[in-house]
């Protein structure tokens, strides 16, 4: 299923945005997109239906955005066309038992851990439909002498961005078999 959201990575110029935090552009009615805060150094992402997204793209560049190019995306993440679904997950979660974790768990919406069940799956529901902060996320690892982070999923992007963040912490993609026999012979 193709989602009405697509998704654009704007690489900026300099330390002056194109776009700034929560900026919308508004292009037709019922069509928006919504510059979501940065998720690494000098690259932001625009999220919204297509044809605003589309139109946002032309804004950044003409705004002075070094580029701007289409995400593929599957659903539409982190943004509020997904207010739909987090209230079907919140349904969903009611039944689920939710323990306290056993190591802290960062919900990078709040850039926090919860012990609670309830808020738990409150931040797994709000985390859904709303940008998170990949940045302070890792920054907050990085401070609280955090020194592996491993991704798990299809590529690599988030192991990119945050080697930029803090070059210090190790950063270990897994995304196939071989990642991961090599992953867990270093643990």
């Amino acid at each position: 299923m193709r989602w009405p959201l697509w998704r654009v990575a704007v690489a900026e110029r300099s330390m002056e945005p194109a776009l700034r935090p929560g900026d919308w552009l508004l292009v037709r009615r019922g069509m928006r997109a919504r510059r979501p805060p940065r998720i690494g150094p000098g690259q932001v992402v625009i999220a919204g239906h297509r044809g605003a997204v589309e139109r946002a793209m032309v804004i950044a560049k003409q705004r002075g955005a070094k580029r701007a190019v289409m995400l593929p995306m599957s659903a539409p993440s982190h943004c509020s066309l997904m207010k739909p679904a987090a209230e079907r997950l919140a349904k969903r979660l009611e039944a689920v038992e939710v323990k306290k974790p056993l190591v802290p768990v960062i919900h990078n919406r709040f850039v926090e851990s919860f012990d609670d069940p309830a808020r738990i799956r409150q931040a797994l529901v709000e985390q859904l439909c709303n940008p998170v902060r990949w940045i302070e996320t890792i920054e907050f690892l990085g401070h609280k002498g955090v020194r592996r982070v491993v991704e798990c999923g299809p590529g690599k992007v988030l192991t990119g961005l945050s080697k930029r963040i803090v070059p210090d912490i190790e950063y270990i993609a897994l995304n196939d078999a071989a990642t991961l026999a090599a992953a867990s012979a270093q643990v």
